[in-house]
């Protein structure tokens, strides 16, 4: 099993480093993908780890985790099951990347935050609006796919819209952003 782990706040720095994390990772297993490829017997074929996602942030940087997210899915989509597991806190940023989580699992101190994007915008003020505009478009899309996804509805995020939606570790479970508390340890 491969483990990558996201520890502390996510500065645009270290979600450089986080994403050549995913991207050598991913480059791994396209390798043993196209080695498989060329294997007639399927008893040959060398079997794709699971990828773990530790994750205890308190957020930051969101195109950062965008493209971390963008990462895993590319991992997922070799067949590789990625699971994610919270602990004491998967906050903003952190909470977009334990979402990517096939399964997802939590210690039951952890609690979770919520919220769309929050940025402080210099400059003219048409430009301004533009990246607000844009920011909401992308708020919206990440929302649709958490009421798509979990039992979280438009009406709960409709309510929270604009501040900080803070759930514990049942809470969490309840709306299926944890959807896996009682899977076994691999």
């Amino acid at each position: 099993m491969k483990t990558i782990n996201i520890n502390g706040e996510i500065t645009n720095e270290k979600a450089v480093e986080l994403f050549e994390s995913f991207l050598k990772a991913d480059e791994e297993y396209q390798a043993i993908v196209d080695k498989n490829k060329k294997m007639a017997n399927a008893d040959d074929k060398e079997k794709l780890e699971n990828l773990t996602v530790n994750i205890f942030t308190n957020g930051g940087d969101t195109f950062g985790s965008d493209a971390i997210c963008d990462k895993i899915q590319d991992i997922k989509a070799k067949g590789v099951e990625v699971t994610t597991n919270g602990y004491g806190i998967v906050a903003s940023a952190g909470f977009e990347i334990f979402m990517c989580g096939d399964l997802r699992k939590s210690g039951e101190k952890t609690s979770f935050l919520m919220h769309g994007s929050q940025v402080c915008l210099h400059g003219d003020l048409v430009d301004v609006l533009d990246c607000g505009a844009f920011l909401r478009k992308k708020d919206e899309k990440f929302f649709s796919w958490l009421a798509e996804n979990t039992k979280v509805t438009d009406e709960m995020i409709e309510k929270h819209k604009g501040k900080d939606w803070w759930f514990t570790y049942d809470e969490a479970v309840a709306l299926g952003i944890v959807n896996c508390n009682t899977c076994k340890e691999d």
